[in-house]
C-alpha cells in the first residue's frame, strides 16, 4: 500500500548571478532575478548562474532523501542528491536548537538548503530553467526562470529596380 502524500512540505527558490557564503554562517544572494532574465542579443554566455533551493518540511516528517534536478527545458544540466547523513544530522541539529530555545516543534519547519552554481550556462535560443525536487519519491517542480534571448533582427532584404 502506498504512503499518503505528506501535503505539509514547502520549497522555493531563487536565482541569482552569485551566492556567496560569508563569515558567520551567512549568505549573499547577488543580482536576483524575478521571473526573466533577458540576454542581449550578442550574449549566448551566462558566465555564472546561482540557485538557492530551500526545502520545509514539519519535524513529524523529515526528509530521508532529497535529489535536485536542474533542467534547461527538457535536458538535464545538473543533478544532486543530499546524502541522507546529511539530512539526518541537519534534522538533529535543528530539532535539538528549537527544543533548547522552548519552542513547540508542531508550530515549526525543518529547512533543509542547497546552493547551486551553473558555471558557466550557453543560451542560444530562448528557455526556461527548471529546478525540480524529488524528496522521498514525491516529484515537484520549484522554480521556473525564463531565459529570454531576444529574436534575430531579420535584415531587410534589397529590391532590384
Amino acid at each position: 500500500m502506498d504512503e499518503p502524500r505528506i501535503m505539509n512540505r514547502k520549497y522555493d527558490c531563487l536565482f541569482a548571478d552569485d551566492i556567496r557564503n560569508e563569515i558567520g554562517g551567512k549568505h549573499s544572494i547577488i543580482g536576483v532575478y524575478n521571473t526573466v532574465l533577458s540576454l542581449d542579443s550578442a550574449q549566448t554566455l551566462i558566465p555564472k548562474l546561482a540557485i538557492s533551493l530551500n526545502c520545509y518540511t514539519d519535524f513529524d516528517h523529515p526528509f530521508k532523501q532529497l535529489f535536485v534536478m536542474v533542467m534547461l527545458d527538457d535536458a538535464v544540466i545538473s543533478q544532486n542528491e543530499l546524502p541522507a547523513q546529511f539530512l539526518e544530522k541537519s534534522f538533529n541539529e535543528n530539532k535539538k536548537m528549537i527544543e533548547e530555545c522552548g519552542i513547540p516543534l508542531a508550530s515549526q519547519f525543518y529547512r533543509a538548503t542547497a546552493n547551486i552554481h551553473l558555471n558557466p550556462l550557453v543560451i542560444k535560443l530562448q528557455a526556461i530553467l527548471k529546478v525540480v525536487v524529488v524528496a522521498d519519491g514525491e516529484e515537484k517542480t520549484v522554480g521556473n526562470l525564463i531565459l529570454r534571448v531576444p529574436a534575430q533582427q531579420e535584415q531587410p532584404t534589397q529590391s532590384v529596380q
